[in-house]
């Protein structure tokens, strides 16, 4: 598929780099278009509506956009700290983020994963016995809610080929005690072999064939494996 206009200008802007004035200037112009406020502070990028505040890295700077998106959803779904008459949510460095709906805390590497167990969950619930495979594992979140489901019977396979995150993934299974997850250093693919993978230190990372920006970081070789190569490793009939 040919890429937009739009979405061409996108990617000349980040090609810019994170400090550059003319990509600081469109998200600013479309932070202020949705009833934002966006700063740049040395490494930082802060976004402010009302009472509530969010902190970034510059690096995160392509995931700005989506961020303000799911803005409000963010403060829903993780507690913020208070501060200077803020409620802060700050995903610019790794830190200890607690969920308001469970209470479970997990250390990321920057931004959370958002809780998405209902939508994951919607057409099947994962029971008691089965097993699972998270593809796309980032820290964990999502491997913890369904090796919960699963009890201890059951089994969750968390793929995730991401040096940044990988081991923050190990951090929270350790944490939690999660026995029933299994950790693998591997990408999910349509084929069993190698594929470079764009690792950007954020949860946009992934397989550079796949994404909307493949060039916002590091371009590395992981090891993939098919979905049937997985159900024959992994003790799941294909």
């Amino acid at each position: 598929m040919t890429r937009s206009w739009l979405q061409k200008i996108k990617d000349t802007l980040l090609r810019l780099g994170p400090d550059h004035i003319a990509l600081r200037a469109a998200l600013k112009l479309h932070a202020r278009k949705s009833g934002f406020q966006l700063s740049f502070e040395g490494d930082t990028i802060t976004a402010t509506r009302g009472s509530e505040r969010m902190i970034l890295d510059k690096h995160q700077i392509s995931l700005v956009p989506i961020m303000l998106e799911c803005y409000q959803e963010f403060f829903d779904t993780v507690e913020g700290k208070l501060s200077g008459g803020h409620t802060v949510l700050d995903f610019s460095k790794p830190s200890l983020h607690r969920y308001k709906q469970s209470g479970v805390e997990l250390y990321f590497p920057g931004v959370p994963e958002d809780y998405s167990i209902d939508g994951y969950t919607h057409w099947y619930k994962p029971r008691a016995g089965d097993l699972v495979f998270d593809v796309g594992a980032h820290a964990g979140m999502t491997a913890h809610f369904l090796a919960g489901l699963g009890g201890p019977s059951g089994k969750v396979i968390a793929f995730e080929p991401d040096d940044t995150s990988f081991p923050y993934l190990l951090q929270n299974i350790e944490r939690h005690g999660l026995k029933n997850v299994l950790p693998v250093r591997m990408a999910m693919d349509a084929s069993t072999g190698n594929a470079v993978f764009n690792s950007d230190g954020t949860m946009a990372a992934g397989l550079a064939d796949h994404l909307t920006y493949p060039d916002t970081g590091v371009h590395k070789e992981v090891e993939t494996i098919s979905l049937a190569d997985a159900s024959r490793r992994f003790g799941m009939p294909a």
